[in-house]
């Protein structure tokens, strides 16, 4: 019979400009494709603010705290995939080679 899962068993994640960001207990992690197909991989150690803080960590408080500190990583992690690209991008505009947009 399964045990039932922990709450640090718990896995959550949002698409990112060409990769995938996870997040899994007090880690984060955010996997990016360039566009020499190549896999970049960033990992960091996040602890939550509900977890510094425990006057935020209050039952009608700690849902609204979790929903803005995700936005905030979620935005982050979307400047860093799109940099990733523009860095490339930059890159092969530097040794001549011309992307069409249509």
């Amino acid at each position: 019979m399964a045990s039932k899962p922990h709450p640090e068993d718990i896995v959550g994640g949002q698409a990112v400009i060409e990769g995938v960001m996870m997040r899994h207990g007090d880690k984060i992690a955010v996997a990016v494709r360039t566009p020499d197909k190549d896999i970049e991989i960033r990992e960091q150690t996040y602890i939550s603010l509900t977890k510094r803080y425990k006057a935020l960590g209050v039952k009608c408080v700690r849902g609204f705290v979790a929903l803005l500190e995700m936005m905030v990583i979620g935005i982050k992690t979307l400047l860093y995939s799109a940099d990733v690209a523009m860095k490339y991008e930059e890159k092969n505009r530097r040794s001549g080679i011309r992307w069409f947009r249509f």
